[in-house]
């Protein structure tokens, strides 16, 4: 995946700032998300 510059930046300081990895922002973000997504269907 491509993502703007603004983009990764804000995402390595809030990996930084929970001490994990941007890796690991994008996959518990992505989950929350799709876990919402799924719960408003029900």
């Amino acid at each position: 995946m491509d993502f703007p510059v603004w983009m990764i930046e804000a995402l390595d300081d809030e990996a930084a700032r929970l001490g994990v990895t941007r890796q690991s922002i994008i996959k518990v973000w992505l989950a929350e998300r799709l876990e919402q997504s799924a719960n408003r269907q029900t």
